[in-house]
């Protein structure tokens, strides 16, 4: 696939050159990664392909697939996302199952909001959901729960999940008082209790060992990642450990994990992971609410 190079204008005025893959330009214009970056269709200049060497152009799909702008397409949050609530047991089973492989895997067997053994069953946390409602949106599932008495929120779509902390909470909260004065080492420590920060892979011998290269301090807009050099499409689910992410919004703290299957080039298209019944229930919740836009529910007819 041939590449062509954008010039992206980010959310806090900086411009920046990514490459993508020609098919993914309109796509991309659309995406807010949790308000990170947006990519407006008026800030994208394409520059001619004439002008790059097929090395350059393979160079500039790889530069893009290591990107947290590539992050981004794996996890896609409208800024208007509205979560509606629902209880566990109405969440379909295919849904219920991989959610709880997801944490299972990514979360440390105590910070767990559900039971070891049983992924149909309840766990202790609340549950809402968010029905895509046109192309460039994912649909989602939020958990939220307490671990150290710090607030904690997870929402996965069909190919990543993102651990919410909010820093204000953080530095207010007294069961973490014990590990420092200061945001890096409170989250360092509440890290330990709530990734799964070391094990072994399943299927697999090697032992894995998360190593987070933490700032001095940490500000807003700031981004970083366990291996900023890992090609997003190579990864595997199961061994999500490769590379995890970072950034900082609105005082909030998100680590992203990133679980596409294997056998995958890229990300599956998220916008259908409910099933169809579901995401109508949900959209129908949604309007009796006022939440859903007449723009949206046209695109749907």
């Amino acid at each position: 696939m041939i590449a062509e190079w954008l010039v992206v204008r980010g959310e806090y005025g900086r411009l920046g050159m990514i490459g993508v893959e020609r098919k993914q330009v309109m796509r991309l214009s659309m995406i807010v990664m949790h308000g990170v970056l947006a990519l407006s269709p008026v800030a994208v200049t394409c520059a001619q392909d004439a002008q790059q060497t097929p090395e350059e152009k393979r160079a500039a799909v790889l530069a893009y697939r290591r990107s947290f702008e590539c992050g981004a397409t794996f996890l896609r949050e409208p800024p208007d996302v509205v979560f509606i609530d629902v209880d566990f047991e109405k969440l379909p089973k295919l849904i219920k199952s991989h959610m709880y492989s997801v944490l299972t895997n990514f979360l440390a067997r105590e910070s767990r909001p559900q039971a070891t053994g049983d992924s149909y069953a309840p766990g202790r946390m609340t549950v809402r959901v968010f029905g895509s409602r046109k192309e460039g949106e994912d649909d989602l599932v939020e958990y939220r729960w307490t671990v150290m008495g710090q607030n904690l929120r997870v929402v996965a779509s069909q190919n990543a999940a993102r651990l919410d902390i909010d820093l204000d909470e953080l530095l207010e909260n007294p069961s973490l008082a014990e590990f420092g004065r200061t945001e890096v080492a409170r989250a360092a420590e509440l890290l330990e209790h709530t990734l799964r920060m070391r094990g072994r892979p399943i299927g697999g011998s090697e032992p894995y060992e998360l190593h987070i290269g933490w700032p001095d301090t940490l500000t807003e807009g700031m981004r970083f990642s366990t291996n900023p050099d890992k090609v997003l499409y190579s990864m595997a689910a199961e061994r999500w450990f490769e590379r995890v992410d970072f950034f900082i919004r609105n005082r909030t703290l998100s680590v992203m994990g990133y679980f596409k299957l294997r056998q995958l080039m890229g990300p599956q298209d998220g916008s259908k992971w409910f099933p169809d019944e579901f995401r109508a229930e949900i959209h129908e919740r949604t309007r009796r609410l006022g939440d859903l836009s007449p723009e949206s529910e046209a695109e749907e007819e």
